[in-house]
């Protein structure tokens, strides 16, 4: 299930005696279970906002909706197993803690990589003193910068995981040119992002 599938969930007509928001989440649940999406499309509307609020406080809102489309993703194709305890809000807020803590934790572990720091797992999982909104805001205007080519082959490379032959391809150009494309942009990126990783 997409994004936009998702979003499109609010659009579905209700079914049932009693309007969504006066339903048990125990009833919309049972619902989901059977395959109803009027029933899903009710709970993601219930709590969509506030686990959307949750995931940024934790991954940042550039990796929040990511999360939270991830958890109500899992909460379709696993609705059959899901175990609801001690209720489906605690379950729900719990999933998006633990997805938006794995984000958070692949952002910097991605980024301290860029510095050249070679103990980055370790780090990465350790306590962290900064907001992960920062950054990921410092890490996405490090990137916003970068000449257009080089921020193009970096994104095909880093954020979509193509290989450079795949980028060659896709950009018309050798795969040469996308080799130092990208080691012009991690270059760029170590210089920039190092004082603000390192200050973590």
């Amino acid at each position: 299930m997409t994004l936009s599938e998702l979003h499109a969930l609010r659009a579905v007509p209700e079914t049932g005696s009693a309007p969504w928001h006066l339903r048990t989440d125990a009833d919309l649940l049972a619902g989901t279970r059977a395959g109803d999406e009027a029933c899903f499309a009710a709970l993601f509307r219930r709590y969509h906002g506030d686990l959307l609020a949750f995931a940024s406080s934790i991954a940042g809102e550039a990796e929040a909706g990511d999360v939270v489309q991830a958890v109500f993703v899992s909460l379709w194709e696993l609705r059959h197993d899901v175990e609801a305890a001690p209720t489906l809000k605690a379950y729900l807020l719990r999933a998006t803690r633990n997805r938006a803590l794995n984000a958070r934790r692949g952002l910097r572990r991605w980024a301290l990589r860029f510095v050249g720091l070679d103990h980055a797992d370790a780090v990465a999982t350790s306590p962290v003193r900064a907001d992960a909104g920062e950054l990921a805001h410092a890490i996405a205007a490090a990137c916003s910068r970068l000449p257009s080519r080089q921020r193009e082959a970096f994104g095909l490379r880093h954020f979509h995981g193509l290989s450079y032959a795949e980028i060659a391809a896709a950009m018309g150009v050798s795969p040469r040119t996308v080799e130092v494309h990208l080691a012009k942009a991690v270059r760029t990126l170590r210089e920039t992002l190092g004082p603000e990783l390192l200050g973590l």
